[in-house]
């Protein structure tokens, strides 16, 4: 069994959520922020249970009745006793194999439909081709994505099957929904200041990916969003009383001699180091956390793959 943590940390007067981890036990967990700076402190999530754990667990410790979580936006399968931050008490449980251990929780959700993906993005590809739309190849490349993650050979290989409606013939390949949306994203970003046009038509095809796959095409950006922040560094937090977020980080950096200056997106960025970096932020309970790139790769992708599936 894993848990998943939510680990905050106290700073100037604010607790304010730090970043996730996953744990045997609460208290492993707590001897792995003994090491850290200052006092951190663990809010328990939820665990994770192969179906040898659930198994092996004592049946008073287990409540299996499948129910959705509106706070995390996820379906668990029941309730399990542990240790945590208020005791011994129920949390909701998934029941994930291995796989989930590495790749954390939200990668449960497995896109067990990628042909109905694919029939609904093919549906907005002919749709946007009968408008001539020049977005066709950005939405094959989309397509490209979900088929090679689905286990097809090539794009003749699912467009065959659904003309033939022979869906039994489909790979068994379950691939995990936000490794998809993951990798139109990285896409989608190639085209953020280029081409408006092919921008929206990435962003349509990963709604659709959502709504047909998770039946909520906004939570997996939550997801991502919380993924880029445990990459980022801390710049500063301060209490949001006026102007504007740049205004804040612009008397921020001119208050502690770091240099700022707007690219030619007109986005904001801070020199750390020499380098010159972006920022971005989130808010909590008013006050509000600004954090910078650590290191801004570009993101590369393997296209060879792909190529050969449109």
């Amino acid at each position: 069994m894993k848990i998943q943590y939510q680990v905050e940390k106290y700073d100037q007067g604010v607790w304010s959520q730090a970043y996730c981890a996953m744990a045997d036990s609460y208290a492993s967990m707590e001897q792995r922020l003994g090491g850290e700076a200052g006092s951190p402190r663990l809010k328990t999530q939820y665990a994770i249970l192969t179906g040898e754990d659930e198994r092996r667990m004592p049946k008073e410790y287990l409540v299996k009745e499948e129910s959705f979580n509106e706070f995390y936006n996820m379906h668990f399968d029941g309730m399990v006793t542990v240790n945590t931050e208020n005791g011994t008490t129920l949390i909701p449980y998934l029941r994930c194999e291995a796989d989930c251990y590495r790749t954390g929780a939200e990668d449960r959700k497995l896109c067990t439909k990628p042909l109905e993906i694919l029939r609904e993005l093919e549906a907005y590809r002919i749709k946007q081709e009968q408008k001539n739309s020049p977005s066709d190849y950005v939405i094959r490349v989309c397509e490209a994505i979900v088929a090679r993650a689905g286990g097809f050979t090539g794009r003749n290989h699912w467009t065959d099957i659904l003309a033939q409606g022979s869906e039994t013939s489909c790979p068994g390949s379950d691939p995990h929904l936000m490794s998809i949306l993951r990798d139109l994203e990285m896409f989608r970003k190639e085209h953020e200041h280029k081409d408006l046009t092919s921008y929206e038509a990435v962003e349509k095809c990963q709604e659709i990916v959502a709504m047909t796959g998770l039946g909520n095409p906004f939570s997996w950006r939550d997801i991502l969003r919380g993924e880029k922040f445990e990459k980022m560094g801390k710049l500063f937090e301060f209490e949001w009383t006026g102007g504007s977020i740049n205004d804040n980080i612009i008397k921020w950096c001119t208050n502690n001699g770091v240099d700022y200056r707007y690219d030619h997106f007109f986005r904001l960025q801070v020199n750390m180091d020499g380098t010159w970096t972006h920022c971005d932020y989130r808010s909590n309970d008013g006050s509000v956390a600004v954090y910078y790139d650590i290191q801004e790769e570009a993101a590369s992708q393997d296209q060879g793959g792909i190529s050969q599936q449109m």
